[in-house]
């Protein structure tokens, strides 16, 4: 069941008034501590915290130029391996041919190098003649 916002008000308005008993039942007898102490706590607390996250922000950015250069040296490693692959003729399918398979590629590559030879050869018929 839901609580209405005067109900859940009235349970942390007794939560606060039991924590504030206890307090006052554990530290009641004893004096409050002097300013000066408070504030270098507070100082010590402060300037410990800020040095661990200057240097947990100075560790992360070490980290993220590494994997920055990686990444680049990575990018560089793939269009050097990328340019190569280009280079190999009948490796990558042309356009048209996205339904073929591997095979009906390079039986068509064949019978046009076959055609080619017999082209050649009726040209060298040709000059002969």
């Amino acid at each position: 069941s839901y609580d209405t916002d005067a109900q859940m008000d009235e349970k942390r308005s007794e939560q606060l008034a039991m924590l504030h008993h206890k307090e006052q039942k554990v530290f009641g007898q004893q004096p409050p501590l002097e300013p000066n102490i408070t504030c270098d706590a507070i100082h010590q607390y402060l300037s410990t915290t800020s040095q661990f996250l200057n240097s947990y922000v100075a560790d992360a950015n070490v980290a993220l130029e590494g994997t920055s250069k990686k990444l680049t040296v990575l990018e560089k490693q793939m269009a050097l391996l990328e340019t190569r692959l280009a280079s190999i003729p009948g490796l990558f399918p042309e356009e048209g041919d996205e339904g073929k398979d591997c095979e009906d590629v390079a039986v068509e590559e064949q019978s046009e190098e076959e055609n080619s030879e017999e082209v050649r050869e009726a040209k060298d018929e040709e000059v002969v003649s």
